[in-house]
């Protein structure tokens, strides 16, 4: 899925508001389709010889993004 918006701002700060709005909106309403996003996955392998342990290999894993504090999924205002 791609979108395009343009919005029109004299203000940075106004246009972000817009921005996330406008962001923010789009996640909830696929959402509530029941569908999800999907996140990219980050796997780092890094070789474990390279910090004198040398052990091998050590996998590590990246921890999915945690959601904003108080982002409890609310409808957006001024969005339909």
């Amino acid at each position: 899925m791609e979108v395009f918006a343009y919005v029109l701002a004299r203000d940075w700060n106004k246009f972000l508001v817009i921005q996330e709005g406008l962001l923010l909106g789009i996640i909830e309403r696929i959402e509530s389709a029941g569908v999800q996003i999907a996140l990219p996955l980050q796997t780092v392998l890094a070789d474990a010889s390279a910090f004198n342990s040398g052990a091998g290999r050590v996998l590590i894993k990246a921890p999915a993004p945690a959601r904003k504090p108080g982002d409890n999924g609310t409808k957006t205002e001024g969005l339909p």
